[in-house]
């Protein structure tokens, strides 16, 4: 008879998990060292770009509805593009999209001009990745020590002897499913109109058959990241 301790099941299910739960991250990141960003009161957020190639109706309301979930920030003041029009309206009389309607041109200029007395940075987001996918995984190998019970038998009855037996187990490879998300951040001066910040941050995962097969959990991690460092930057 062989017994297995729950430590040891408890060890090798949590060394599986490991193998098996493989995480890859590529960010890149480029910052103005010019610019102050401790001086920013107000940044103007706009809706997240999604592409065309994964549009079905349903995942890129997804994404819109994640995204503005988690776009918080503590130091500073984030406002959308209808409350930008709002308060221009409120304080000139000056009804943008009315004169977008009317003349294109002159509301972009409009905007423009008056832009940098309501935001100090324009913030833009782009997905560059999200949804499934599949690669080969390699086998592996994972050992336990097992306790054999074994029962010894002599001249005044019988003993019972327990031996630790080493036990190799092998996965075989296969494709595996893997997530993918990635967002592609620009952070732009609205003096100015030149970046400050940029940021490329592309994750992938093979999840274990515990985790779920959607990217969400993986996109939120992202935007948490962003939104967090963003909010160390910027304010007093």
């Amino acid at each position: 008879m062989i017994k297995i301790k729950p430590i040891v099941i408890l060890t090798c299910i949590l060394c599986i998990l490991f193998v098996c739960t493989t995480v890859f991250a590529e960010k890149q990141e480029w910052i103005d060292k010019t610019f102050d960003f401790k001086k920013t009161k107000r940044i103007l957020i706009y809706p997240i770009q999604v592409p065309d190639a994964i549009k079905n109706g349903i995942i890129e309301k997804q994404i819109e509805e994640t995204y503005w979930e988690n776009a918080k920030l503590k130091n500073v003041e984030l406002i959308t593009f209808d409350k930008l029009i709002e308060l221009i309206k409120n304080d000139t009389g000056v009804d943008l999209e009315e004169l977008h309607k009317k003349d294109q041109k002159l509301s972009l200029e409009f905007l423009k001009t008056n832009l940098p007395n309501y935001v100090d940075l324009e913030l833009h987001a782009n997905i560059v990745a999200y949804g499934t996918g599949s690669e080969y995984k390699e086998g592996f190998s994972y050992s336990t020590t097992e306790t054999q019970t074994s029962y010894v038998y002599g001249t005044n009855g019988s003993a019972t002897v327990q031996t630790p037996v080493n036990r190799t187990h092998y996965v075989p490879g296969g494709n595996a499913l893997v997530l993918y998300a990635g967002i592609r951040w620009d952070v732009y001066d609205s003096k100015t109109n030149k970046p400050v910040f940029s940021r490329v941050d592309n994750r992938s995962k093979m999840p274990t058959r515990f985790e779920s097969s959607n990217p969400k959990n993986m996109y939120e991690r992202i935007l948490t990241a962003f939104f967090k460092d963003l909010n160390s930057k910027v304010g007093s």
